[in-house]
């Protein structure tokens, strides 16, 4: 019985094994000064970086760990991006949660016809994951990145996926979005700021962003007792087929 009990803990903590991602550890502390870019495929000598936030500067800015993007486009949307590749999740396939404060959202002007943050103005994340793309370039296999649309396209044979996002009306920490994570696409996250009019422009900051893996509920001691019958039942049938040893 303190056998299978052992095995059931061990099956437990293994599922519980992935890594927890600090995006400050993982990438450069500076904005390589780009709006797009292909990662892999045979578009040009300048290919985009993994693990290199970028974006338009010098609206988009990264200070002490802080995320600045500001938005002056007129009826747009600009982010900072940033593609980590698969060895950044070191294999590990699960959910995750994206975990970040929002330390700062305002408008430019404030007052009559100057925009509502959370209705015209606001803060959005969005993390999508890409795949099939050609870090060789020798093929037409890529992903092209933009971090004015705060999007991933695939090119050629690859593939994207839309993991999740979310619209952020308020400055506040504890922000929070889950996604499902394959174990071997890049994943792109863009931070952003959009606005659906003119004026004014609006100002995102955004702090404290990790990747940790998902909380699994932990099981009670009833479900690994019950996990521990179950296996030592299956062990029974065989222990009643061993042939009978026969005194001499």
């Amino acid at each position: 019985m303190m056998r299978v009990w052992v095995m059931a803990v061990l099956v437990w903590a293994s599922v519980t094994g992935a890594v927890t991602i600090r995006l400050n550890e993982v990438a450069c502390e500076h904005i390589t000064e780009r709006t797009n870019g292909y990662l892999g495929g045979y578009y040009g000598s300048d290919p985009l970086a993994e693990n290199q936030w970028f974006g338009l500067s010098p609206a988009v800015s990264l200070s002490n760990g802080v995320l600045t993007v500001l938005n002056q486009q007129s009826k747009g949307s600009n982010y900072a991006g940033i593609v980590l590749g698969p060895e950044v999740f070191r294999g590990q396939a699960g959910a995750y949660r994206l975990k970040f404060d929002v330390l700062d959202l305002f408008l430019s002007n404030s007052g009559k016809d100057q925009g509502v943050l959370g209705e015209t103005h606001y803060g959005r994340v969005n993390v999508w994951s890409g795949q099939g793309y050609d870090l060789s370039q020798t093929t037409g296999e890529a992903l092209w990145a933009d971090a004015l649309a705060g999007s991933l396209t695939a090119k050629g044979d690859a593939s994207v996926e839309s993991l999740n996002s979310i619209t952020i009306a308020a400055s506040g920490d504890g922000y929070s979005l889950d996604f499902t994570y394959d174990g071997s696409s890049a994943v792109a996250i863009f931070f952003g700021a959009e606005r659906t009019q003119k004026k004014p422009d609006v100002t995102a900051g955004y702090g404290n962003i990790t990747i940790t893996p998902v909380p699994v509920p932990e099981p009670s001691t009833g479900l690994m007792v019950l996990v521990a019958l179950g296996l030592l039942t299956r062990r029974r049938p065989r222990a009643a087929h061993r042939p009978s040893v026969r005194a001499p």
